[in-house]
């Protein structure tokens, strides 16, 4: 990514309220070696990350919004691949009970089947 390039993305992210901090965050997962990109796709794939790596922050939390990984390693196949909309209910769902957020337990296991449809056509 040339500088011009760079500098135009980082007055963008920064118009829209990200901080330094996460601008240098998303510039850095790239490293200097990204293939050349229309600014579009990387001011939302910049946009993308922050926002996961804000949403790590809120898993516990009221302001969970979906991305993030919170669940037991029992359950990736259940939550990996689901909606976000889904993840957050069953998040909300586990700290409504006091559950762990990633433990294992029958009650666990209830609430995902509640939350996520199965027997849908694929």
């Amino acid at each position: 990514m040339n500088s011009k390039m760079k500098n135009k993305l980082y007055k963008t992210l920064r118009a829209k309220g990200y901080s330094r901090r996460e601008c240098g965050y998303a510039f850095n997962r790239w490293g200097k070696n990204f293939a050349k990109s229309s600014f579009r796709f990387l001011c939302q794939d910049a946009e993308w990350h922050i926002k996961w790596l804000r949403d790590q922050a809120y898993v516990g939390t009221d302001a969970y919004q979906g991305m993030a990984y919170f669940w037991s390693h029992e359950y990736r196949h259940y939550l990996r691949d689901c909606k976000d909309s889904q993840r957050i209910r069953v998040h909300d769902a586990f700290v409504k009970e006091a559950l762990s957020l990633s433990g294992e337990s029958p009650r666990h296991l209830e609430i995902i089947k509640e939350a996520i449809p199965f027997n849908r056509k694929m």
